[in-house]
């Protein structure tokens, strides 16, 4: 391939991918965050509802989910919060045919900047390249919004040049719950 070919190839492919990290909304509030239990069960129902309608999950769909690990971030998908769990009580972790006591020992082997404490709540997350679910931090988790979820007026955000939106997203959701992040993420937390 020549070098012209492999530079259009790779400018293509990079705007590409800016179109889809910017058109791409996803909560400020991580996974744990929506389902607190240290809440009244009234607030604790209204946030649950509020995960469901943001995510416009429909019967036997996952939401998709963002999992920031710190040097990267991959999509991966919402199987379920494991009420009680914990990062230290998850029990035995195999990871490429590695054990670990519990899912904190990984993350203390693998990513100890990370932040991850002992006492972080649990979800089960499924990835493209995993069989089955497996636990993950949930306060490093961060819901998809679907544009269905947005509100009217940004509904075809996916439709407006990515300079304008950058804009538009604080001015009708409120810079405290909305903004960019260094990858271009949309961040929109709940009201």
């Amino acid at each position: 391939m020549s070098s012209i070919k492999a530079s259009a190839g790779a400018d293509a492919l990079w705007r590409e991918v800016e179109q889809k990290l910017v058109t791409a909304s996803f909560t400020t509030s991580s996974v744990a965050e929506f389902f607190r239990t240290d809440i009244p069960p009234d607030r604790q129902e209204e946030s649950r509802w509020r995960f469901d309608r943001l995510s416009q999950r429909q019967k036997g769909q996952k939401a998709t989910l963002r999992y920031d690990c710190g040097k990267f971030r991959t999509k991966c998908y919402f199987d379920r919060v494991i009420d009680g769990a914990t990062c230290a009580t998850t029990g035995e972790q195999i990871v490429k045919r590695k054990s670990y006591p519990s899912l904190w020992a990984y993350y203390q082997a693998h990513q100890p900047g990370l932040g991850v404490k002992a006492g972080d709540p649990v979800a089960r997350v499924s990835f493209k390249h995993i069989e089955g679910s497996v636990p993950a931090a949930s306060n490093r988790l961060y819901l998809r919004v679907m544009n269905e979820a947005l509100p009217e007026s940004l509904a075809d955000i996916d439709k407006i040049a990515p300079e304008d939106r950058r804009h538009l997203i604080p001015d009708q959701v409120g810079p405290a719950h909305a903004g960019f992040d260094q990858f271009g993420f949309a961040q929109i937390g709940p009201a």
